[in-house]
């Protein structure tokens, strides 16, 4: 998978499809996850994905940040530190 501009994912058990958007994704401005994510997971899909994500829409289920754990937010603060723009996915489904 070499590009996207566009980028909307709902699925169950996304464990390994959020490892292997990491290592395969070479390029995607927004980015839409409207499933849950293990820690382990997201922090290994933030760390090896492409320098071109502008958005990332998350669950709004989980944006509420008393819900995140400090470890989710210090992901969070370094994705928005990177100029990574976070939304609730729904919001996002407007574009």
């Amino acid at each position: 998978m070499s590009s996207l501009k566009f980028l909307k994912i709902e699925i169950d058990h996304a464990s390994q499809l959020v490892k292997t958007l990491g290592d395969y994704l070479n390029f995607v401005e927004y980015l839409f996850l409207d499933f849950h994510i293990d820690l382990l997971s997201f922090e290994y899909f933030t760390k090896n994905f492409h320098n071109s994500l502008k958005i990332l829409g998350i669950n709004k289920g989980y944006m509420c940040e008393f819900d995140w754990t400090n470890d989710e937010l210090e992901i969070i603060n370094s994705l928005k530190d990177q100029s990574i723009n976070i939304f609730p996915s729904d919001e996002l489904d407007k574009c």
